[in-house]
């Protein structure tokens, strides 16, 4: 019954502690952005992606987007999953891997 009490523990934790740590990355993109500074991401590695199935992790989400990668215009990416097509800016990227 004491393990059962630590997992919970230790999952809300987790919890806590992605929910700040998403907080204070957006909090970090506003800043740049009423800053004026832009980032642009770098098209030219993307385009080796375009076609190909693509697991996209996002910095406000646990899980990663599974879907083919359309298209790479300045900041935004177009990707087709099984259902929907979705525009994704490049600043709330944080990993492309390729499906396998």
């Amino acid at each position: 019954m004491e393990g059962y009490w630590v997992a919970l523990f230790v999952i809300i934790l987790c919890c806590i502690i992605i929910k700040i740590r998403k907080n204070y990355i957006i909090k970090n993109i506003v800043k740049r952005k009423q800053k004026g500074v832009k980032r642009k991401m770098p098209t030219e590695m993307l385009k080796e992606f375009i076609g190909k199935d693509c697991d996209i992790t996002l910095f406000n989400t646990v899980a990663a987007l599974r879907g083919k990668i359309v298209a790479v215009e300045e900041n935004w990416i177009k990707v087709q999953s099984k259902k929907k097509l979705h525009l994704i800016n490049g600043d709330m990227i944080s990993e492309i891997s390729i499906a396998g």
